[in-house]
């Protein structure tokens, strides 16, 4: 029951009509509103059919509306396959606000190791959308280890060809491939298709030749709704998964991972995508995910941007939040607002900062690195006027981060407690970090490689104009692009056409071109320094060095702690050696990325090693090795 807020409803004692019915037989539970429908099987916890004003959202033969994950020691599971699955159906029900609404918990228990899986559903009355949560708890004293938490995610999957458009973000969308060219594609990479033999395809006219899952990747800093959406008989129907919050996902706003593809709208709760880091399940591991809504909308005679404009208004955390309280003892683990306060706080900004944002995570670590505590949360909010306010945050100790465009670093302050109906209110002052005087800077600190050629530029010969770095990397020939290598100068050169958005060492096989190229592992900065900005006697020069990514060779994985060191010369003196961790590998590049899991070192050596006039720094990754590095920004100051 939900205390004086919430009680069983006994309709036909008041002579009400219920606008929210139920069904439950031996082997289903149906929920339906005047517009929205569901019905759920009970013995696997998967929703099988949804229609919403009459229309098929799944489709017959669907696989559904369910959770899975790479979580057991057997790798991949998909919840309510153990034959110890229990969905029961919670009806009756009316909010403070006098909601009719109900529901499905299911519950199944990975009996080989004692994991325990729960997916929350629940329907109101007038809304066309489910509010979801998902749990997963580890009680095992004898095995305090059982697995990482590589994969959690629900997956809303219709039938091919039941929805004709993917939708990641405001202009990242397209055709979704016909069934056609499904059937007939060649796979050239992991989830990656050559659509080569259907040139007619929408998706290949419209967007690229090739076709990845990664293509609708997108950073969950600006992420509010993703899905699918298609036209039947001249009304536009969506199906979206809508961010309510995030507080509950791992890696911070530069976490990156899958939106929509061919096969499912997804919500990813966490992965290793892009050098996300997977949390470890380990005895007493207990994390609730949410709320979280699928949300489905239909327009007569809709655009893609009205469907998405609908879709994104319920994109805040202080939507629905009294419903959600007053669910709150039907959800385990979800924290009601008595357990939450409000972030503020005024800053003073660097000179030159963009785009700046304000960032609570796990005190103790990198904003990246939250995964390491899972009984902490995460928030942010873009910087406006200097200032924040972030509503709704689980007390609790956080760590601040501070990071903006233009500026190198961060600033970081530990120990930011928020308390229970309280506000916490801070003055911070971020000093940017600073070894001297700048001699030159190549790129724009963002956290990101696309200024950089192939990058964030667009594809002119496709209508929907993606940004090149989204289509699969075979899709164009660094050896053509830089038959002499990289060769960069200061003030000459353009970072747009001149810099690589990725440091191969070695470069292909590729569907169109097997070869595998060996490449001159170095880049050279060629640059100039003025007398004026020698010191009259010897100190410390410092190359500052931020990547938006590194493959290491060990994929997206941490298991592998071997790394490699990207060498520095400068003016042949050297190496300098930056060490990128094995734990810190993205597969950036190879995953239609230009943000991954960021890293960044300082090295420092004597000014004697610069001249007046002409110098140059080479930056070297390791000779036919197979690694590479996305650079977000490099400066060198004396």
């Amino acid at each position: 029951m939900l205390g004086h807020y919430c009680a069983v409803l006994v309709l036909w004692a008041f002579g009400v009509l219920a606008t929210i019915t139920t069904t439950e037989t031996s082997s289903t539970i149906t929920v339906k509103n005047d517009r929205l429908a569901f019905s759920l099987t009970k013995s696997t916890g998967k929703i099988m059919t949804m229609s919403l004003d009459g229309f098929d959202l799944l489709g017959s033969g669907t696989k559904g509306l369910y959770l899975d994950c790479v979580c057991t020691p057997a790798g991949s599971y998909v919840i309510g396959s153990s034959g110890h699955t229990n969905s029961t159906l919670i009806s009756g029900y009316v909010d403070r606000a006098g909601v009719q609404f109900a529901g499905v918990i299911v519950s199944d228990v990975y009996t080989p190791t004692n994991q325990t899986f729960k997916q929350y559903w629940f329907l109101r009355d007038g809304e066309t959308g489910l509010h979801a949560f998902s749990r997963l708890e580890y009680f095992n004293a004898s095995t305090p280890y059982v697995a990482d938490l590589g994969e959690l995610r629900t997956l809303f999957r219709p039938i091919t060809g039941n929805f004709y458009y993917l939708s990641g973000s405001d202009h990242n969308w397209g055709a979704l491939p016909s069934k056609d060219a499904q059937a007939s594609w060649t796979e050239v990479q992991d989830a990656t298709y050559y659509l080569g033999g259907t040139p007619t395809d929408p998706f290949y006219q419209e967007y690229a030749e090739y076709f990845t899952k990664y293509t609708f990747s997108e950073s969950y800093r600006n992420t509010k709704a993703f899905g699918q959406f298609t036209n039947n008989s001249g009304t536009t129907i969506g199906a979206w998964l809508v961010q309510v919050t995030k507080e509950g996902y791992t890696g911070g706003p530069l976490h990156s991972d899958l939106t929509v593809d061919h096969v499912a709208v997804y919500d990813y709760l966490t992965s290793n995508h892009h050098g996300n880091d997977a949390p470890k399940i380990n005895h007493g591991f207990q994390r609730t995910f949410g709320p979280k809504y699928y949300y489905f909308n239909s327009i007569a005679g809709g655009t893609h941007e009205d469907l998405r404009k609908d879709a994104e208004q319920f994109a805040d955390p202080s939507w629905n939040a009294k419903f959600y309280d007053d669910i709150a003892s039907l959800v385990a683990g979800y924290v009601p607002s008595s357990g939450r306060g409000t972030f503020k706080a005024s800053f003073t900004l660097p000179s030159g900062a963009s785009n700046a944002l304000a960032i609570l995570t796990a005190s103790g670590y990198n904003h990246q690195d939250n995964a390491a505590d899972m009984t902490a949360y995460q928030y942010w909010h873009n910087i406006t006027d200097n200032q924040v306010e972030i509503p709704r945050v689980i007390a609790g100790n956080y760590r601040l981060t501070l990071y903006a465009d233009g500026i190198f670093g961060e600033y970081v302050q530990d120990n930011v407690k928020v308390n229970a109906g309280a506000t916490t209110d801070l003055n911070v002052n971020w000093v940017a970090e600073s070894a001297g005087k700048e001699i030159f800077r190549l790129g724009t600190p963002d956290k990101s490689a696309g200024e950089f050629k192939r990058g964030n530029a667009h594809d002119p010969n496709h209508e929907r104009h993606p940004e090149e770095y989204r289509v699969y990397w075979g899709a164009y020939s660094y050896p053509q692009d830089f038959p002499n290598g990289v060769s960069f100068t200061i003030g000459q050169s353009s970072e747009a056409e001149d810099w690589n958005y990725a440091h191969w060492s070695t470069y292909g096989g590729t569907y169109k071109d097997p070869t595998k190229y060996t490449l001159n592992p170095n880049w050279t900065i060629a640059f100039n320094v003025a007398e004026a900005d020698l010191p009259t006697s010897t100190s410390n020069a410092t190359f500052t060095i931020q990547l938006a990514g590194a493959n290491t060779g060990n994929g997206n994985l941490d298991t592998n702690p071997v790394g490699f060191d990207l060498k520095v010369y400068v003016n042949n003196n050297g190496p300098l050696a930056f060490t990128i961790p094995g734990a810190a590998s993205s597969s950036c590049v190879a995953r239609s990325g230009v943000s991954c899991y960021n890293i960044a070192g300082k090295l420092s050596f004597s000014s004697s090693w610069l001249t007046e006039g002409v110098n140059s720094i080479i930056l070297a990754v390791p000779a036919s090795s197979g690694v590479s590095v996305q650079y977000d920004a490099l400066r060198l100051e004396v």
